[in-house]
């Protein structure tokens, strides 16, 4: 997963996945952001940062699914920012 991808965290293994709002294993919830590039594509990895809490980050530069609409969108900023990730758009 890229710099800047919204994560939520599967409720059954615990592990980050990325963003799924259509999803019902815990996926569906956004819990942060990838503050590195990882790819768990062959392996699960444990060196992943996470951005979850007292932080602020840029709009732009998050990464989000591709068949997200604007409601789940405003949705998973409200869950962010519920943990302390404020969602601010650079002036």
């Amino acid at each position: 997963m890229p710099l800047g991808a919204i994560v939520g965290r599967d409720s059954t293994t615990g592990k980050l996945k990325a963003l799924d709002p259509a999803a019902t294993d815990g996926t569906e919830n956004a819990v942060g952001v990838l503050a590195t590039n990882i790819d768990a594509t062959l392996i699960d990895r444990e060196d992943a940062l996470l951005i979850a809490r007292h932080a602020i980050v840029a709009s732009h530069a998050l990464v989000w699914p591709v068949a997200i609409t604007p409601t789940e969108k405003t949705t998973a900023i409200a869950q962010l920012e519920a943990r302390g990730v404020l969602v601010r758009t650079a002036a």
